[in-house]
């Protein structure tokens, strides 16, 4: 999370680079038909965010609760992954998935397929922080939290090299 913190802020410390966080989520009254419009301005506004000049889009579901709907990570990551490529921006943009929904190897391997250059499961770190108490003493919450994300990159690692990939990059997208 301090990670990403420091990514959201990074255009106040370097001029060539500049971050837009976009809202994944949609008001609850449009219902299940509502995600068709709310894909197509979340793409409208990831496309005027590239224009604008930054060149890191953060996608965020942080704004779920009882009024909002998130679009799944996957689906949105995907539409604006491919939007981007069809208007010839993608190679403009790093895109970040700030969610809820990652928690295992096989979640952050499909949203790496569909583009996302970097992935914040923020409810899986939350909730290994709050498990510390369960944890044997050795463990608090932050190492629950570094043992975590080594899990997952090791996992990510083994899925690729299966497919006979051998970097991030080449994987993403």
């Amino acid at each position: 999370n301090g990670d990403l913190e420091k990514i959201r802020s990074i255009g106040h410390t370097e001029d060539r680079f500049d971050t837009k966080t976009l809202d994944i989520t949609y008001a609850v009254q449009e219902g299940a038909s509502g995600m068709a419009g709310a894909l197509e301005r979340l793409c409208e506004r990831a496309e005027a965010a590239v224009a604008g000049g930054y060149n890191i889009i953060i996608l965020s579901d942080r704004q779920v609760g009882p009024d909002r709907i998130p679009i799944p990570a996957l689906l949105a990551t995907a539409a604006v992954h491919h939007h981007l490529i069809r208007k010839g921006l993608r190679t403009s943009v790093g895109l970040v998935v700030e969610t809820g929904e990652a928690r295992e190897v096989h979640h952050f391997a499909c949203l790496a397929g569909y583009g996302a250059e970097a992935i914040n499961p923020y409810l899986a770190f939350r909730t290994l922080s709050e498990m510390a108490d369960q944890f044997p003493e050795e463990v608090d919450g932050k190492e629950a939290v570094k043992r975590y994300i080594k899990s997952i990159g090791k996992g990510v690692l083994k899925v690729m090299s299966k497919m006979g990939i051998s970097t991030y990059q080449s994987y993403c997208g």
